[in-house]
């Protein structure tokens, strides 16, 4: 048979049946079945799942007949089409340099726990280039392209079963996200305000709406906006879009994470070098330039400002020699300058805490009781995974009055190590990294990957054809419809680039109305989600 008449039995007989197997129903009457797909000869069936284009589909597939499962029941087999599918799709486009800094980070744990020091930085002046952490750091998001296409040895069989692995384990936060319709106040940064009062404000409604959907106080879809109701699951698409996401947010953290090991002199520009090394190498995998900023801020936001925050309480009132990953509650009633390092934990927090960590401590804030019970506090292991390093470590057993006064430098020497290893810099927009020694303030908390994400969405809406000069400025429409009701739901009302870009240009033509500030619909987008229901 020929590839092209191949072609033409995946397009008209494979998509109805996965389609009837996921929707757990019988065929109707005239609706095609596997019976000519199941006909042809298992090696024919084995070439139609590798132009498959999920590994859903793959699953779903497999689910659909017998002589289907048979065909990937072997292992060998089923990796082979796994590897294509890794390769070929565009929702694992990031998993190979993921791989990659995933096995860098191992590398870096070990280095500490056989009592080795931070990094040194190279001269930049010396004409020696880079040194070997930094080479390895720099390589990190390079994957060659293979002239046969994916084979075993660009993608080993255990980087595919790593990443089948991942693609499984970050399904819980895709449940967690359906779970509940987040707003606005189910969102918390760390320089979302600089008046404590307000932050702890904001910060006790964040765990109250929980409690109020947990007690059944509270709707898990806004009544704002009805055709929400009826966004219960992602589809084969908007599932690799998420992913997508996930894995380049968690590359990003990465990066940071590493930079964190290293000691920089002042006025040293290596990591943004390295940093503008690794950002080349992601331009040529943009996949959808709008909206894959709007599902990466998405994504971002929900871990580190949902999640984080949310589930803080499992690591609060730790002894001080926790911090930056601790905070004392005290500063629920104290205010003033203790506030500060719930501030420093939320932006220690996205440094530290990858996708994996993010997910172990919603297991643990799930499953913890009150006292007397034992507290789900995180094993040697996840700590030293999280922090291997201990340089500008913290005393132990400090009471809580002497925080200020005993860890003022400490605290300013973290808050300068996470702005220097943060991914918004470029040569254009350099972290000073000079350490200050007056007492915090909240002037010296600036959550700057959440600004990465942000401007990263502003300058993609800015650069299409449908921003109009004289709209509304975009990082107000970002602010606003995008903040307010947009964010959670862009899987669904954003189904492609042209249609995300088609409702923020109609977002920016005028503002709300009356009639849109009484209903809270965004404009453009009424029509547009009834189209999904």
């Amino acid at each position: 048979m020929e590839s092209r008449e191949l072609l033409k039995v995946q397009i008209v007989s494979l998509e109805p049946v996965c389609r009837v197997y996921q929707e757990g129903r019988a065929c109707r009457v005239g609706e095609p079945t596997a019976k000519g797909l199941t006909s042809l000869p298992p090696e024919v069936l084995e070439l139609v799942y590798h132009h498959l284009d999920s590994i859903d589909d793959v699953h779903s597939f497999g689910r659909a007949h017998s002589k289907t499962y048979h065909i990937i029941k072997r292992q060998t087999v089923y990796t082979e089409i796994m590897r294509s599918i890794i390769g070929r799709s565009w929702a694992h486009r990031y998993d190979l340099q993921l791989c990659n800094i995933i096995q860098l980070h191992r590398d870096v744990v070990r280095h500490f726990q056989q009592h080795g020091q931070p990094f040194p930085v190279s001269s930049e002046h010396s004409g020696q280039g880079y040194n070997e952490w930094e080479s390895r750091l720099a390589s990190t998001t390079i994957v060659p392209e293979c002239a046969y296409g994916p084979c075993a040895a660009c993608i080993p069989d255990v980087l595919v079963y790593d990443i089948l692995a991942r693609y499984q384990g970050m399904r819980m936060l895709e449940d967690i996200w359906l779970s509940r319709q987040l707003e606005e106040t189910d969102l918390l940064a760390a320089d979302a305000t600089q008046d404590e009062k307000e932050l702890v404000r904001r910060y006790a409604c964040v765990l109250g709406r929980v409690q109020d959907f947990e007690q059944g106080d509270l709707e898990a879809r806004s009544m704002k906006v009805p055709a929400t109701h009826g966004y219960t699951k992602l589809n084969s698409d908007q599932r690799g879009r998420f992913h997508s996401a996930v894995t380049f947010v968690w590359i990003l953290n990465e990066l940071r994470w590493v930079l964190t090991n290293f000691v920089y002199p002042s006025r040293s520009h290596r990591h943004i070098q390295i940093l503008d090394r690794c950002r080349a190498d992601f331009t040529g995998l943009c996949h959808n330039p709008l909206l894959d900023q709007l599902d990466q801020h998405a994504v971002f936001a929900f871990m580190y400002h949902h999640l984080l925050p949310l589930h803080s309480p499992v690591l609060q009132d730790q002894n001080s020699s926790k911090l930056p990953l601790t905070f004392n509650t005290e500063w629920l009633t104290d205010g003033a300058q203790s506030s500060k390092f719930f501030q420093l934990f939320l932006l220690a927090g996205q440094t530290y805490f990858q996708p994996p960590d993010l997910i172990d401590l919603v297991v643990r804030h799930k499953i913890s009781q009150s006292a007397p019970y034992p507290e789900m506090t995180l094993p040697t292991t996840t700590e030293q995974w999280v922090r291997p390093s201990k340089a500008f470590t913290f005393p132990a057993d400090v009471v809580f009055d002497d925080y200020t006064n005993r860890f003022t430098q400490l605290f300013n020497t973290h808050i300068s190590l996470i702005n220097r290893s943060s991914f918004i810099q470029s040569q254009a927009n350099n972290i000073n990294h000079a350490f200050r020694r007056s007492p915090p303030t909240s002037s010296s908390i600036t959550d700057l990957a959440g600004r990465y994400f942000i401007d990263s969405a502003v300058a993609a809406i800015e650069k299409g054809e449908s921003y109009k000069e004289g709209n509304r400025p975009a990082r107000d429409m970002f602010s606003g419809e995008w903040q307010n009701l947009g964010m959670w739901s862009v899987w669904w009302w954003a189904n492609s680039e042209d249609k995300a870009r088609a409702i923020i240009a109609r977002w920016g033509e005028k503002p709300k109305t009356s009639r849109d500030r009484k209903t809270n619909v965004l404009p453009g987008m009424p029509h547009v989600m009834r189209s999904f229901q």
